[in-house]
């Protein structure tokens, strides 16, 4: 009798340091995973940061893409295209209409 006692007191002691090592592993990857949703929430922030600077610059990329195609489509529309031809032009013969600013 004192032999099986003495057994699953051993068994108990095995189960207790499993135990443990256990908890130890699972305080340990708690730790680890709040690390984690903390950069995952500062990065959640990086990243709407991120995409309403790219909103504004695309706006601003769209404002200054079609101020530019006005303009073109201004000096296509000024230039003396009868009177002047690259040759003149090149020489400095053409004078450039002055655009609005």
């Amino acid at each position: 009798m004192k032999l099986k006692t003495t057994g699953q007191l051993a068994e108990i002691g095995r189960s207790s340091e499993a135990i443990g090592r256990l908890k130890g592993e699972l305080a340990e990857r708690a730790a680890a995973f709040a690390v984690l949703q903390d950069k995952e929430m500062a990065l959640a922030g990086q990243l709407r940061t991120t995409e309403a600077e790219l909103g504004a610059k695309s706006k601003a990329l769209e404002h200054v893409e079609k101020t530019l195609a006005d303009r073109k489509a201004e000096l296509a529309n000024s230039w003396p295209s009868s009177t002047c031809t690259p040759r003149s032009a090149r020489s400095g013969a053409c004078t450039r209409p002055r655009l609005k600013t």
